[in-house]
């Protein structure tokens, strides 16, 4: 969980200069590793720490993702060179919050991304305040607000075929076969 800003640059008579920039929390992991979270809220380190991962290590839970659904190797391999190793989006919630998706990504990976139920109970999609159809691939910095409503029939069937993640196709069948 080592985080800092290194540069180095050309200063006087032509000697490098390196820097790091970090802030507080930064310098404090970098220094003390995840006992830096001790001095979190008492009782809530674990907590704290746990969410920190989460958020920072999006690879790691699309890895495992992909590999609770793909029983064969040559598969699993297809679909994390697919997935994990092309390029990446950046999307934004309506809060702010950024999305990591691959490219190619739909608003329907997205509302899954974010809960199997928003995933499920969407009937809408504004991308940038504009109404667009919910295989719009999404593009980076994008604002997505996903409209739902609770008494939707649930994820149509040709979301399979518009859907990108292997996550989002799995909720979907989950869906279907309940």
């Amino acid at each position: 969980m080592y985080q800092s800003l290194h540069t180095t640059v050309f200063g006087l008579d032509g000697r490098l200069v390196q820097t790091q920039i970090r802030t507080f929390k930064m310098d404090k992991i970098a220094s003390f590793g995840l006992t830096a979270y001790w001095d979190a809220e008492k009782g809530k380190a674990r907590d704290i720490m746990q969410q920190d991962l989460k958020e920072k290590f999006q690879f790691f839970q699309s890895l495992m993702e992909i590999n609770s659904m793909f029983g064969d190797n040559q598969q699993f391999v297809n679909q994390v060179k697919n997935e994990l190793f092309s390029d990446k989006v950046y999307v934004y919630t309506p809060k702010g919050d950024i999305i990591e998706l691959p490219k190619g990504a739909t608003p329907i990976d997205f509302a899954y991304k974010l809960n199997t139920d928003i995933g499920n109970t969407m009937v809408g999609v504004f991308v940038n305040d504009e109404y667009v159809p919910i295989d719009y691939i999404l593009q980076n910095k994008d604002r997505i607000r996903i409209v739902t409503d609770d008494l939707s029939y649930g994820p149509r069937d040709d979301w399979m075929e518009k859907a990108h993640t292997s996550y989002a196709k799995q909720k979907i069948r989950d869906f279907n076969r309940k």
